[in-house]
């Protein structure tokens, strides 16, 4: 049976297929601007080693893996998403890294963490939602 969908015009909910296939789609219908725009992204984030990361939309993990590379020990990835596809990617990928926490949540909704996080990262999520709702999603992060 097909899952219904929070917002049946949403960018946000994707299919199984699109969801196992994300980062290669991305790549190539950006004729590879997705990953170098992302690398970007990270690195003007000023990462620190000792960073906790809220990753909103965290998908299949792979912006995760990046800004892992800046973090020591001690910094930590929360990684929140609604997809089941993208967790099995997300927890696969980091199942031998605790730093790396994946929750199954909606950023739609008020939610509580029992974290603190240094940065917020959102990529690619928000302009999926329908407008009514991104600043419902920027004042969850906050």
């Amino acid at each position: 049976m097909k899952k219904e969908r929070i917002y049946p015009d949403s960018g946000v909910e994707l299919s199984p297929f699109m969801s196992r296939n994300y980062d290669r789609i991305m790549a190539l219908v950006s004729m590879g601007y997705y990953p170098k725009s992302i690398i970007r992204a990270i690195k003007d984030m000023h990462i620190k080693p000792g960073d906790h990361i809220l990753d909103l939309g965290c998908g299949t993990g792979y912006n995760t893996n990046l800004m892992a590379s800046y973090l020591n020990e001690t910094g930590t990835i929360h990684g929140l998403d609604i997809s089941d596809e993208m967790a099995l990617q997300f927890q696969s990928a980091f199942s031998e890294d605790n730093r790396m926490t994946f929750e199954n949540q909606r950023i739609d909704l008020p939610f509580q963490l029992d974290k603190k996080f240094t940065k917020i990262f959102i990529s690619f999520v928000i302009h999926g939602f329908p407008h009514e709702v991104r600043n419902a999603v920027i004042e969850n992060a906050m």
